[in-house]
Parts: C-alpha cells; sequence; structure tokens
C-alpha cells in the first residue's frame, strides 16, 4: 500500500516525536498505510508529557499505550510487523 492510496477507514493513533533541532516532542498522527507522519500543533516539553498526552488522545480510540506505541512502531517501520 503507498501512502497515496489509503483504504477508506484507516486505523491511526497519536504519538510524540522527539524535536531535536526545537528541543520538543510534537505529537503526530499515524496513520496505516502512510509512510511519514502527519505533524500537529500540539507539543510537549517532555517525552513523559508527550506520552502522556499522546495515552488521553489514544484513548478516545480506544487504544491503550501498548496498542498505539506498537502501531506507530509499525507504521514508522521501527517495530515488528504482526502476521497476517
Amino acid at each position: 500500500m503507498t501512502a497515496n492510496i489509503l483504504p477508506a477507514n484507516p486505523a491511526w493513533c497519536f504519538a510524540p516525536v522527539e524535536d531535536a533541532e526545537a528541543g520538543v516532542w510534537q505529537i503526530r498522527i499515524f496513520v496505516e498505510g502512510m509512510y511519514v507522519a502527519i505533524g500537529t500543533s500540539l507539543i510537549a516539553m517532555t517525552v513523559t508529557d508527550g506520552m502522556r498526552i499522546a495515552d488521553s488522545l489514544n484513548a478516545g480510540l480506544g487504544l491503550d499505550r501498548d496498542a498505539w506505541t506498537a502501531f506507530a512502531a509499525k507504521c514508522a517501520g521501527t517495530g515488528p510487523v504482526p502476521p497476517n
């Protein structure tokens, strides 16, 4: 699947990503099938705060921390891909 062709109702989640130049953590949206995360204007000063913000946002999607961190890692290509 390419970034240009997404399913009708893709899965997605929020996750903090470090912006080393700015010294903050930006909350980004990871979408199934996209190879780039979508930036938001939400930032946190620490990773702990970034994780708390993401936890709150993802709770509304029905995702706990284990679920959204695994999903974001899979979307970013840094985590294991579960079998079909």
